[in-house]
């Protein structure tokens, strides 16, 4: 650097040397030093430290062996970084870093975990029949370490399956069958798949025996007299209420010709034809109600004697009752 070269020349006068000195040591201070932490992750020992097979700083290669084993410390210009780092048996590492130097400290760690390349395995399994043969079989489901299998080809032994290496707890599920567990090992980097079997033992259904049959006798018929009976009764009732009120609005219509006051339909100075209107209104409907009530009285009576009954026959009056205060009908019968 011009600077080191201006410091340690001796033609340089003194002021220009101490000038050179000071910029040097503030320059030096702004520019960061990056240290390396490497470790990898292992299935029963946890973080270890390593040594990475390669560094590469914004695609330059880092070829001291000190400062890929984290022990001296690697100059940077100030700003954004990308590291690669990579080590035989586990996933390449890459990080973005922007690296500044702190009022308190230039020096920055990079921290990088590396972890253990994912390992194949294939599942081998059967079923044992109740001849002792065994046959390939799918299980409905497949826990790896709790964890569901959604790969249906790996679940049927056609595809291989990725798992990290150690030891892992294998669950085979199959219905008609006890669930298999399978503890294994899982080595790294192996040379082929490594094979996961689960062998699973048909559970026998029980034996049921058969139970006697037990014939119920035949319901006797139903009786349709009562409901017969019950449609007359009905009937009957609604002919004795049409009935009742047809003696209700002849009584009034007999009251409301008195009050109009119009003999013989003819009225005279003292008459008031609106109230003869109105009588001869309730008249009509008395004269309606009484025909629908007497036809409907006579339907139900004939419904209600001709009808099967399971007693003795039954015996229905009809009696109408009118009075100045209440007018109607009352249906009268023994079942």
């Amino acid at each position: 650097m011009l600077l080191e070269s201006c410091v340690s020349q001796p033609e340089c006068n003194s002021d220009t040397r101490s000038h050179c000195k000071a910029w040097l040591e503030q320059l030096l201070a702004e520019i960061p030093t990056v240290i390396l932490d490497a470790k990898e992750q292992h299935a029963t020992a946890g973080e270890v430290a390593v040594v990475p097979d390669s560094v590469a700083i914004d695609g330059e290669r880092v070829t001291d062996a000190e400062v890929l084993a984290g022990h001296k410390e690697h100059e940077l210009d100030p700003g954004e970084h990308t590291f690669v780092f990579r080590r035989a048996g586990a996933q390449d590492v890459t990080l973005k870093r922007d690296i500044r130097a702190s009022r308190d400290s230039k020096r920055i760690a990079v921290p990088v975990l590396f972890r253990p390349l994912p390992v194949s395995i294939r599942f081998d399994v059967k079923e044992r029949q109740s001849r002792g043969d065994m046959i390939p079989v799918v299980p409905e489901a497949i826990l790896i370490d709790g964890a569901p299998v959604r790969h249906r080809e790996a679940m049927a032994g056609i595809a291989p399956y990725e798992v990290a290496p150690g030891k892992h707890t294998f669950v085979f599920m199959r219905a008609g069958s006890a669930p298999v567990s399978v503890e294994q090992e899982i080595a790294a980097s192996p040379s082929s798949p490594i094979v996961i079997s689960a062998r699973f033992e048909a559970t026998r259904k029980p034996e049921v025996a058969p139970s006697a049959t037990v014939v119920e006798p035949a319901p006797e018929p139903k009786r349709s007299g009562t409901s017969w009976g019950a449609i007359g009764l009905g009937t009957a009732a609604v002919g004795a209420v049409g009935l009742g009120l047809g003696v209700y609005f002849g009584a009034k219509a007999m009251s409301l010709q008195n009050d109009a006051k119009c003999p013989e339909n003819k009225c005279g100075a003292d008459g008031d034809p609106s109230v003869l209107r109105d009588a001869k209104s309730a008249a009509n409907v008395s004269t309606a109600l009484f025909v629908a009530g007497g036809i409907l009285g006579i339907g139900g009576l004939a419904i209600l004697l001709l009808s099967p009954s399971p007693s003795s026959a039954a015996t229905v009056r009809l009696r109408s009752v009118a009075s100045g205060e209440v007018a109607g009908a009352v249906l009268e019968g023994a079942f």
